[in-house]
C-alpha cells in the first residue's frame, strides 16, 4: 500500500507512470539491509537512515533526471521510456553490488506468532502497524497541510495551480522525496 501511494502521488503530480518505482522501493530495502546487516548498526538507526536514503534518491532523481526532462518538454511516452531504462539500470546495479540472493533483516522472531492458520513474526506486526500509521499520516498530509493541498491542486490542474501561485516544481520535488 505504501509503494502504491508513492507511485500514485508521482502519477498524480507529473502524469508519469514511473516504471522505476519498484526499484526506488527496493533501494530503501537495500539501504536497510546494508545499514543493519552489513554495517551492523542498531535496527532503529538503520531504518531511519534507510528512509533518509530513500528521500535522497527521490531528490537526486528529480533534480538530476526528471526535472531537466520536464523542462525540455518531453512527452509522457518519452518519459515512460526513460523510466523503463532507469528501472533496468537500477535493477542491474543492485544485482552487481548486492547480488541476487535473499537476505533477512536482523531481529526475526525465532518462533512466529500464530493467529489461527496465519503465522506472523513480531517484525511483521510492527511493519503492519507502522504502515497503518504512515498511511494515515499521508492522508493527513494530503488533506490537512498546505503542501498536501498544493499537491492535490497540481494533480487536478497543474497550469491553474501554477497560475494561482503554487510553485509546481517545488511540490513535485517534495512528492518525489516522499514517494
Amino acid at each position: 500500500a505504501l509503494a502504491a501511494m508513492g507511485a500514485s502521488l508521482i502519477y498524480g503530480t507529473t502524469g508519469l507512470s514511473n516504471f522505476a518505482h519498484g526499484e526506488m522501493v527496493t533501494w530503501g530495502a537495500l539501504m536497510a539491509l546494508v545499514f543493519t546487516s552489513f554495517w551492523a548498526l542498531p535496527f532503529w538507526l538503520g531504518i531511519i537512515l534507510a528512509v533518509i536514503m530513500g528521500g535522497v534518491l527521490g531528490l537526486a532523481l528529480d533534480a538530476g533526471l526528471w526535472r531537466p526532462l520536464r523542462r525540455r518538454g518531453l512527452g509522457v511516452v518519452q518519459l515512460m521510456i526513460v523510466s523503463i531504462g532507469l528501472s533496468l539500470a537500477l535493477r542491474y546495479t543492485f544485482q552487481y553490488f548486492i547480488g541476487g540472493s535473499t537476505y533477512q533483516l536482523p531481529g526475526a522472531s525465532p518462533t512466529p506468532i500464530q493467529f489461527g492458520p496465519i503465522s506472523l513474526s513480531y517484525i511483521d506486526l510492527i511493519s503492519m502497524g507502522v504502515s497503518i500509521v504512515v498511511i494515515l499520516a499521508v492522508a493527513y498530509f494530503l488533506i490537512g497541510t498546505r503542501v498536501g493541498k498544493a499537491t492535490r491542486a497540481i494533480s487536478d490542474n497543474p497550469q491553474l495551480a501554477s497560475a494561482s501561485g503554487i510553485n509546481v516544481d517545488r511540490v513535485i520535488r517534495i512528492v518525489w522525496i516522499l514517494a
